[in-house]
Formats: C-alpha cells, sequence, structure tokens
C-alpha cells in the first residue's frame, strides 16, 4: 500500500467514525421514539447508509 493509499484509508475511516458519531447524537436526541425508517428520514445527520442499518436492526428486532 501506498502512502497515499495509506492516507485516504485512514481519512475514509474517520470520517466513517464521524458519520456514525453525528447520527447517534442525532437519533438520541430526537423526541420521538424511533419505530420505522421514515422516522428518521429528515433527522439532519442520518444518511441512506445508517438509515439502511436501522432499517435491518428494526427488521431483527421484529423478528424476534
Amino acid at each position: 500500500m501506498t502512502k497515499e493509499e495509506c492516507m485516504f484509508s485512514i481519512n475514509n475511516t474517520i470520517n466513517l467514525r464521524f458519520g456514525y458519531r453525528r447520527a447517534i447524537m442525532a437519533i438520541a436526541t430526537h423526541p420521538k421514539k424511533i419505530e420505522s425508517v421514515e422516522d428518521v428520514k429528515n433527522i439532519y445527520g442520518v444518511g441512506k447508509k445508517i438509515q439502511e442499518r436501522i432499517k435491518e436492526i428494526l427488521t431483527n428486532a421484529n423478528s424476534n
């Protein structure tokens, strides 16, 4: 791996962590209980990937 590839990988990892942190804080401070993906679609900081993960979590939680 070149130095540039390594730096790119590190930057992507850092950005991913900050993105998750921002989404977690946005969801944690949301006044309503999250019961579907529709509940988080308009929350700033929650993107499509986080929405997909929430859908997955909610689906698994409801199947148990």
